[in-house]
């Protein structure tokens, strides 16, 4: 499996974006380093997931955060979740970074709230001062959506981009690194 990282706009001379790319490369580095089979039993996405969980447990990233804490444990409270987080502070730095990590393997209706949950998470932790997120969005590209044998209505890298580039662009101040798996 190859997976390539992307920016719609890399920002230039942004140090935390800078190492938020690093941090996009040590998951690909784990992910090509993982044998994902589209004639296992398991499905390609639950084994992704799990290759992802293996290289965030190791890294000591938070699992499943909910972001937005108003909303209460007894109502579905999926769409203010987030993957796996990792707030990263270097000590001659006075801002936190906080990379929000998502696999978004879901029903291309999902495509709305997955940039939605990323841009609430943003919003909510840079409320405070010195304080950056950065969301990266793990996609499959058409070609590998069929290849890895993905049902044809998970959305892909090609949907998500475009959301962000066109119909989201106005609404949406998230600036996503993508991890799209390629064939």
């Amino acid at each position: 499996m190859r997976v390539e990282v992307f920016t719609r706009n890399p920002p230039t001379e942004d140090s935390k974006y800078e190492r938020a790319f690093g941090i996009a490369n040590e998951i690909v580095t784990h992910l090509e380093s993982t044998q994902i089979s589209p004639i296992s039993n398991i499905a390609t996405s639950k084994q992704i997931r799990d290759a992802v969980a293996e290289y965030m447990k190791k890294g000591s990233w938070i699992p499943d955060f909910k972001f937005n804490s108003s909303i209460p444990d007894s109502e579905p409270n999926t769409n203010y979740r987030i993957d796996f987080i990792k707030d990263i502070a270097e000590p001659s730095d006075k801002q936190i970074m906080r990379i929000l990590f998502e696999a978004c393997f879901d029903n291309r209706q999902a495509i709305g709230t997955n940039v939605l949950k990323f841009e609430l998470a943003t919003r909510v932790f840079e409320r405070h001062e010195n304080r950056k997120a950065i969301p990266i969005m793990l996609v499959a590209d058409k070609r590998s959506l069929k290849k890895y044998g993905w049902d044809g209505s998970i959305g892909s890298f090609e949907e998500y981009e475009l959301a962000l580039r066109d119909p989201y662009s106005d609404l949406l101040s998230i600036n996503p690194i993508f991890l799209v798996v390629r064939d």
